[in-house]
């Protein structure tokens, strides 16, 4: 049984005490807008969080889709890049040019294509602070609903104290 079944039980249970506590009309008119409130206010609470959830993991698979995305090209870059550095090499051989001066240009060649990919990589991996950013909205989501929950509920049982006393 999961978290909300519990607080469902709970709340239903506690109903069922007050009812039999206050079998009076005019009680049992409080109570079952008590009980209505409460019911309203947890569907509105768990929509919120339900959503702000969804939505967290929806942004993270973004993310992560479109770093994919990136690295993918990134790694296609490379191989494209290295590939023309290495059909360079090999023409340059073929038209008879000195060893030694294929040899340097392309190292410089290889050495400037890491150098890309080392900058490009760094992009590519910092997903940290995005993803604390999303979480943080997910927190501010959730919490924005408990405190909308606490308020409703606060009401409902002052509005029920109130109809008790009378």
């Amino acid at each position: 049984m999961d978290h909300r079944n519990e607080k469902d039980i709970d709340l239903t249970l506690k109903i069922a005490k007050l009812k039999e506590k206050y079998p009076d009309a005019k009680y049992i008119l409080a109570i079952s807008l008590f009980e209505k409130t409460m019911k309203d206010a947890l569907i509105v609470r768990r929509n919120a969080i339900d959503t702000a959830v969804a939505n967290f993991r929806n942004d993270l698979q973004n993310l992560i889709s479109g770093k994919q995305s990136t690295a993918d090209g990134m790694i296609s870059s490379l191989e494209t890049s290295i590939g023309a550095a290495v059909k360079t090499a090999l023409n340059s051989c073929n038209q008879g040019i000195p060893s030694a001066t294929i040899k340097t240009t392309f190292q410089k060649e290889i050495s400037e294509i890491r150098k890309n990919t080392k900058i490009d990589k760094d992009n590519v991996v910092k997903l940290q602070p995005q993803i604390e950013q999303l979480a943080n909205k997910r927190k501010a989501d959730i919490d924005k609903a408990q405190d909308a929950f606490k308020v409703t509920a606060e009401g409902a049982r002052r509005n029920l104290k109130e109809a008790l006393a009378k």
